[in-house]
């Protein structure tokens, strides 16, 4: 507490069932698989873990980072596995290290449309560059010492970002169905309102493949 006078108190452990067998199986296949947006989860996670119970308000800064830039580059592979490109294409393309920045100002919106400017503080991308991106590099650059203002700050944006790509990739589902199901799922998709007949039909195409629908064609042999 002297450390983290901010920090939250930490809750005792649940003592119910957190998690069904099947939901289990269903979790230790997904890290087999490597499917989209587990690290992305990992790494939130941790941030929210740094805010709520450690106090620690740069580990939970650096980790929103983290899980925002894993969530930004999850994406954009899985929509090039939606435009029809190889396994071996789409290591090229990734393998070139694109700077985040360009990721997140060029890449991702040549893609999904909307706004992605990060001079507009009152956009969701904006917020999250003013409130997040420039607050981690200020401390790993600089050393600055945020406060638990700064963590909450972070999470508002990382949730902000997080919001504005899945609005986005509903609005694009037609066009990247397998990258908005990957990322929200069929029970999400339906609470939005974007499960018509069409996307679910696609969704009992996509459970049905025999190997994960998240992967390049040729290496789920499509």
């Amino acid at each position: 507490m002297y450390m983290h006078p901010e920090t939250a108190a930490q809750s005792t452990m649940n003592q119910s069932q957190p998690f069904t067998e099947d939901e289990l199986n269903q979790a230790l296949y997904a890290i087999m698989k490597s499917k989209p947006y587990l690290t992305t989860a990992s790494w939130r996670s941790r941030a929210q873990r740094a805010l709520r119970q450690t106090g620690d308000a740069v580990d939970a800064i650096i980790s929103f980072q983290i899980a925002a830039e894993s969530l930004l580059f999850d994406t954009y592979r899985t929509i090039l596995v939606d435009e029809g490109l190889s396994s071996t294409e789409i290591d090229h393309e990734l393998s070139a290290e694109i700077p985040f920045k360009s990721l997140l100002t060029k890449k991702i919106p040549s893609k999904l449309g909307g706004q992605w400017d990060v001079k507009s503080e009152q956009s969701a991308v904006g917020f999250y560059w003013k409130n997040l991106y420039i607050i981690r590099n200020s401390i790993i650059h600089a050393g600055f010492q945020p406060h638990g203002g700064h963590a909450e700050a972070a999470q508002s944006a990382y949730s902000m970002l997080r919001d504005h790509l899945e609005a986005r990739l509903i609005e694009k589902r037609k066009v990247y169905p397998r990258t908005v199901f990957a990322r929200l799922g069929a029970d999400a998709l339906r609470e939005r309102g974007a499960l018509g007949a069409h996307m679910l039909a696609l969704v009992e195409q996509f459970k049905n493949e025999p190997e994960p629908f998240y992967w390049p064609y040729d290496t789920a042999k499509r």
